[in-house]
């Protein structure tokens, strides 16, 4: 689906699964506050292995901000785009944040969709139980992860993918500052291949 301008959310309260999945949304999107019961699903839609179907990926040309949210399933961002910035600050995540690079099928052949934020992203005050992972990540701004909670382990490793008749190779990206400043973290912190 596509959308033009402000996504406007805010205090959502949803039982189930929020899926954007495929989405493009030519402005921001604005979930503060919000309450999903369920999954938030950002992730590229489609593209099954060996299978028929196109995968499109989920676009946001603005910011994202979850300040505050509550989301009690998993939170996948995987293979999404972001123009602006991810702004996450008290996010509350009940199991697992993936924001990975992923394969998938396009146009009848493998594709990678990378998970990339132009601007800034901030999980700062959030408490997240289960892992963050970022395999394969480019982030063009700040990562701020500070005086935040996290219950599992931290990974920020290279993919391996391949794409038709050569192999790519992604590493997590970061262009400008990464603060993991008064963090605490129950599992590892893994960066690397």
């Amino acid at each position: 689906s596509d959308i033009e301008g402000l996504c406007l959310l805010r205090y959502l309260r949803c039982t189930g699964a929020f899926w954007m999945s495929g989405a493009r949304l030519d402005g921001a999107l604005y979930l503060e506050g919000g309450d999903i019961a369920g999954t938030l699903l950002l992730r590229c839609w489609g593209g099954k292995a060996g299978g028929q179907d196109d995968a499109v990926a989920t676009e946001v040309s603005g910011k994202i901000s979850l300040a505050g949210c509550r989301i009690g399933g998993q939170f996948d961002g995987s293979g999404c785009t972001v123009g602006g910035d991810l702004f996450a600050q008290g996010l509350q995540m009940e199991q697992v944040a993936f924001f990975n690079t992923v394969g998938a099928r396009k146009d009848g052949a493998s594709a990678v969709f990378r998970f990339n934020v132009k601007g800034d992203l901030s999980f700062s005050l959030a408490r997240i139980v289960g892992q963050l992972e970022m395999n394969g990540a480019k982030l063009e701004g700040e990562l701020r992860i500070e005086d935040s909670e996290i219950s599992g382990s931290v990974q920020f490793k290279v993919v391996h993918w391949d794409v038709g008749l050569r192999n790519e190779t992604l590493r997590f990206v970061i262009m400008k500052l990464f603060s993991l400043s008064a963090t605490r973290m129950s599992g590892q912190l893994e960066m690397g291949g």
